[in-house]
């Protein structure tokens, strides 16, 4: 028992070891990730007005007014306000879409590896079909399917992230179906369904968090390109892309309409990214990434 326990604390030291190992932009990372969670999570304390009140009055308002720390919008919105809201609408939807996706293909690329033959073709053709169809292309035909809501903008995003999971399952099934664990499990009667869940899916836990954790970032990135093209989500909700958007028609004379949505994304767009490349590093040391 103890010989288990000096294993396992053993094994978690070396995780958070490599983990940080990357130094201090892992660290910068997490805070920076931290903060938008904290931001999204108590949006309504922090924001100081309604991020969907409009204020012709006080239209275009610089960095620095009065009352309006970051200025206002063309309708005289308080751009703070509909930035930290912002947050909380692309998270939410990053994270509806990635737990979806995930869930859908990870069964998907597990039931293709266990069972091979008639469902694998299916599933693995599907798949290629759908990565042969650029991604945001594929993303805006459906988002004029499902609608603009936060809900429909998740579906689309997810069905966009589920060839990764699918083929990272299938590939690590592959792998795995003929070891000893599973052939044991075969032979004492377990139920196919019983393997696939309680056997091979958690083998698959460390790659899927990996592509989890980078998926959150795309899918922000994508959530704001589709509201910026015009076909994500629309008005009044406050979200990133449709900030650039607005502000890039008047980018010349108030650039901080387009500039401060648009830092916000590449930053937590980059903060998740390097989580996940020190999450795989911390999973699988021998795969050591290089920023």
């Amino acid at each position: 028992m103890n010989e288990t326990k000096e294993r396992k604390k053993k094994r978690v030291k070396q995780f958070f070891r490599v983990f940080f190992g990357r130094g201090i932009i892992t660290k910068i990372s997490l805070i920076i990730i931290s903060i938008f969670i904290l931001t999204a999570i108590f949006a309504p304390l922090l924001a100081p007005y309604d991020p969907t009140k409009i204020d012709p009055i006080n239209k275009y308002m610089g960095l620095f007014s009065e009352g309006h720390l970051l200025g206002t919008d063309r309708f005289g919105r308080d751009v703070l306000s509909r930035l930290i809201y912002g947050a909380r609408t692309s998270l939410v939807c990053s994270l509806l879409s990635t737990m979806w996706a995930s869930i859908v293909g990870s069964t998907l690329g597990i039931i293709a590896g266990y069972f091979q033959g008639v469902p694998e073709k299916i599933i693995t053709r599907l798949m290629d079909a759908q990565l042969a169809v650029p991604g945001l292309i594929l993303s805006m035909t459906l988002a004029t399917i499902f609608g603009k809501s936060i809900f429909a903008i998740a579906i689309v995003i997810g069905i966009g992230s589920i060839p990764g999971y699918t083929r990272m399952a299938y590939s690590t099934v592959l792998t795995l179906k003929e070891n000893d664990f599973v052939v044991a499990s075969r032979l004492v009667g377990q139920s196919k369904f019983k393997i696939m869940f309680k056997h091979l899916l958690p083998n698959c836990f460390s790659s899927l968090i990996v592509i989890f954790t980078m998926s959150l970032g795309n899918a922000i990135m994508v959530e704001s390109g589709l509201a910026y093209l015009g076909v994500g989500l629309s008005e009044p909700i406050p979200a990133w892309g449709i900030m650039v958007s607005d502000g890039f028609q008047v980018l010349s004379t108030y650039p901080s309409l387009a500039l401060l949505p648009g830092f916000c994304v590449m930053l937590i767009v980059i903060a998740f990214n390097v989580l996940g490349d020190s999450l795989r590093d911390a999973m699988d040391p021998k795969l050591r990434g290089r920023l």
